[in-house]
Formats: structure tokens, sequence, C-alpha cells
């Protein structure tokens, strides 16, 4: 999924008025992502054991969860905005050939 999101981000226009973050940040994100799912997991693991490095390695997860949502919710809102934009366009072109005008 955050893959599919990237390649995605890399092909829209929206990446055009973002370059100099964008690679930065996707990189930061490819190297959070994994990170935050394996500290999770073994957080998880280690805190339902009842073991006190299990709970600091839970919030050092959610800590880098909360940095990575903050670098990628921008760039998932412009996106947003830009496919609201052209979904307007479509449905609006759709509604003209099914009244047939033009």
């Amino acid at each position: 999924m955050h893959l599919l999101f990237c390649i995605y981000l890399q092909k829209s226009r929206i990446v055009k008025h973002l370059i100099g973050t964008i690679s930065i940040s996707i990189n930061v994100t490819f190297i959070i992502s994994p990170l935050v799912y394996f500290l999770l997991a073994i957080g998880v693991a280690l805190s339902l054991l009842l073991l006190w490095y299990g709970w600091i390695i839970l919030g050092a997860s959610l800590v880098l969860l909360v940095i990575m949502v903050k670098i990628i919710d921008p760039k998932l809102k412009a996106i947003s905005e830009d496919y609201e934009i052209k979904q307007k366009k479509y449905l609006e072109d759709l509604e003209k050939i099914a009244r047939w005008e033009e």
C-alpha cells in the first residue's frame, strides 16, 4: 500500500510543486514505515509479557508513527484535492453526455 502511494505520488502533477520536499520525505517514510511496523509488533508482544522495555519500544513506535503521518498527510491531502477536481470534471462531462449536450 505504501509503495503504491509513493508510485502514484511520483506520477502526480502535485510532485512538480513539491519536488524538493517529496524526495526527502519519501525516502524518510521508506525507512520509517517498516521500522514502525517492526517496532510495533515487538513492542506489543513484549508489553503483553509485561516487560518494561516492551512499553518503551511500543512508545517509540508510536512516536515514529506520528512522525510518519505528519510527513505523509499534507501530500495525501494535496493528492486528494487533485483527485476531487478530476472526479468533479469527469462527472460533469458524463452528465453532459447523458443529456446529449456538447
